[in-house]
Parts: structure tokens; sequence; C-alpha cells
């Protein structure tokens, strides 16, 4: 829910041992130069919240990168999920930035005949072996050389794409309407690409450069203290809730559903024999619905995080004990709100205890602590396992348990 500018001011924060007038200055220099000023102050947005561009992301991507001004810049795939025009700007951006003096080194799949002429130098592998290095614009020329022309129209990186490919042993006109079988393809693209690894070792390109190395220093090296990284990332976490709602209401319907559905079956419950069953029922659900919700909740929560986390982790942005407190204790309030919620409809809405009125604050303490509980859970299958789909189907793993165990569907006495 940040908008650019607030994403590049948090990483230059985080990144930059410099005066608070510095850093926003970079940043405004940053926006300029990355053509995002008309967009500084809109929401990035997600999957689920409508924002900017998936090429004004792609820049703020690349923005967060340069906050350190880096003398090299690698990119995965920049253009993927970007059409024609907006995957030209993006690469026109980072053709400036080669430009102005940095190194960027980028992978890219299927770039369009304008994009590929934006390239200064080439690199192309086929089952990890280089069959071609040197500047883009002679690559035509290199393949013609060797027997592999580039036909007349065609798109140089589509037909790049074509010969590094075991489909296009298909297509190849002396197998037009043979049936080969898998391992007579699989022969006729390996000789294909032993051919082109040769035909590059034999231009004289198969040299190894002896490089110097420095031992790099142990450990990690952060530009703030653990304090400062604790605020960003609470205030971060904090202005997310804010800004994006909608997990929280869900949460305070789930609740109040709750709640006026234990309401309904089990009001009245009656000061005889038969009401300690009933109480013992309803504080049962209770504790359930509390655990159950708040695990969902967790699962869910860091799972959306983790690339991003990992992402800056890397960069050494903060340490993970400073995310983990800055992130857990901006949820306090809203862990404390649902559970008080619920208790408070079924407490006085069943009568679990109408003579002694501190019964309810022990009741509160018991809900609270059941849904930080179920918090906890949460945050550990998500931690543990990193696709979201497993770790919501081992949910039923870590409760089942803990109900059979709870005394409620067997008496204490009973269980080993």
């Amino acid at each position: 829910t940040h908008t650019p500018r607030e994403a590049l001011k948090f990483a230059a924060d985080l990144r930059l041992n410099l005066s608070q007038a510095e850093k926003n200055e970079k940043v405004e220099a940053l926006l300029k130069d990355l053509h995002l000023q008309k967009c500084a102050d809109t929401r990035i947005g997600s999957v689920l919240i409508r924002g900017i561009s998936g090429g004004e992301r792609k820049r703020t991507s690349i923005g967060v990168e340069l906050i350190t001004n880096p003398s090299m810049i690698f990119l995965d795939e920049p253009t993927t999920g970007l059409d024609s025009e907006t995957s030209l700007r993006v690469v026109e951006l980072l053709k400036q930035l080669a430009e102005a003096g940095r190194t960027v080194i980028s992978t890219i799949h299927q770039p369009s005949s304008d994009i590929f002429k934006e390239f200064d130098q080439l690199i192309l592998m086929a089952r990890g072996n280089i069959i071609y290095q040197g500047q883009a614009k002679l690559a035509i020329d290199y393949f013609a050389r060797i027997n592999f022309p580039c036909p007349h129209y065609t798109n140089p990186s589509d037909y790049f794409m074509r010969i590094t490919n075991e489909d296009d042993i298909l297509m190849n006109p002396e197998n037009q309407g043979k049936e080969l079988t898998a391992e007579e393809i699989e022969d006729q693209f390996s000789k294909r690409v032993t051919t082109l690894t040769e035909a590059y070792k034999l231009q004289g390109n198969d040299s190894t450069i002896p490089i110097e190395t420095t031992k790099i220093a142990e450990g990690r090296v952060f530009q703030t203290n653990f304090w400062t990284q604790f605020t960003l990332l609470f205030y971060r976490s904090l202005l997310n809730s804010f800004r994006s709602p909608m997990e929280y209401r869900m949460k305070i319907f789930q609740a109040l559903f709750l709640s006026i559905t234990s309401v309904i079956v089990f009001q009245n419950l009656g000061a005889e024999v038969s009401g300690i069953q009933n109480r013992n029922g309803v504080l049962f659900l209770l504790c359930v619905g509390l655990i159950f919700g708040a695990l969902q909740g967790a699962i869910g929560t860091f799972s959306t995080e983790r690339a991003l986390f990992l992402r800056e982790r890397l960069n050494k942005q903060y340490t993970v004990s400073a995310y983990f407190w800055g992130r857990s204790l901006s949820d306090i309030p809203f862990h404390i709100i649902t559970p008080m919620i619920e208790l408070s409809i079924i407490y006085f809405g069943t009568g679990l205890s109408t003579s002694l009125p501190e019964k309810y604050w022990i009741a509160a303490l018991t809900a609270i602590t059941c849904y930080f509980t179920g918090t906890s859970y949460g945050l550990f299958l998500s931690v543990a396992i990193p696709k979201q789909e497993v770790a919501t189907a081992l949910v039923p793993v870590v409760m089942i348990p803990l109900m059979a165990f709870g005394g409620f569907f067997v008496n204490q006495n009973k269980i080993p």
C-alpha cells in the first residue's frame, strides 16, 4: 500500500547513512530520473489493490535498488508481464542507466526487435553452454557465418530462441514429414548444441580471464541500528493495516457471526447441572473459533510478505528480529480488539456469569491468550512452509490434537 515516494524513502532511511535532507533530495532525484513524478504519491497496489501501472511498478523496484547508487545492477526478466510498449520503456530506462556509467546485466525472455536493438552486449546459452558472447548487433552476422542464418524480416531474438530449443528440430526442412522419436530429437539437438559450442570456442572466446578475489568480511553490516529498523518497520506495518482494512473487517465480521451464532445456540444456559455442560460447550466453541480465526489470518499475512522480506533481508536493510518485533507489535491492537468483541457478545449474550464481574476479565485474558496462541501457530506454519496452500492444509493437523486433548470430548483423567 506504499507509494513510490514512500517505498524509496523507506529504502533510503534503512540503507543510507546520510542526513534526512540528503535522503529526501536523493529520493526526489530518483523519482525524476525514473519518470515517476506523476505517480509518486499513488499507491503501488497489488493483486487485490488497484495502484500504479506495471511499468511504473517495475521502475519503482529498480529505483529501490538504485537508492545506494550501485555500480552494477542485476535484473531477472524485468519485462515479464508487461506489454510491448511498457517493456520498451523499461529497457530504455536501463539503457540510460548504462550510458550513465552503470553496468546493467539482465536476463530477458523473448524481447521484441525494438528491445533487441537497445542491447550493447549479448550472451546466448544452450544447455549451460555459451554459444555467443559479444556485441548484440554482430550476432546475426556471426550465426550466418556458422551456417545458422537468420531469415529476413525475422526478430533476431525469436530466431536465437528457436535454434536453442528442441522444438526447432521438428521444424527443420530435412525432418518435414518424418515421425522422429524422442531419442532422435535429443540426438540431433545435442549435435546442434555441440556444433554451436565448438564454433564459439573456435572464435577464441573460450578463454579464462584471471580475476582478483577479495575475501568478503564476515558478518552483516547494517546502516541503521535495531531501534531505527524496528520503528520504520512498525510504522510501515501499521500504515499497511490502516490502508488495507479489508482483512481486519473480515476478522471482525467473522467474530460477529460466530458470536451471534453462539448466542442463538447457547442462550439461557441455565443454573442447574445441565448448565455446566452448556457452559463447557460455549467456552470450548469460543476458544476454537478464536484460535482458528487467528491461525488462518496469520498464515495469509506472512505468506504475502515473504518475497518482500527475503529481498529486503538480502539487501541488509534490517535484521530478522527487527522485522519480527515491528511486524508483530503493530498487530497487537487488532489482536486484542477482535477477541474482545467476540467474547463480550458471547459472555453477556449467554449469561456466562452475572454474579461475579471479575470473571469477565479472567475470560477476557483467556480469550486474548487463545488468539495470540493461534497467531503464533499460524506464523510458525507460514515461516516453515513456503507455500500458503500447503500451510493451510496443515491447519487441521495442528488443531485436531489440541481439540482432542482439550478435555471436552473425553475426561481429562482418561487422557494418556
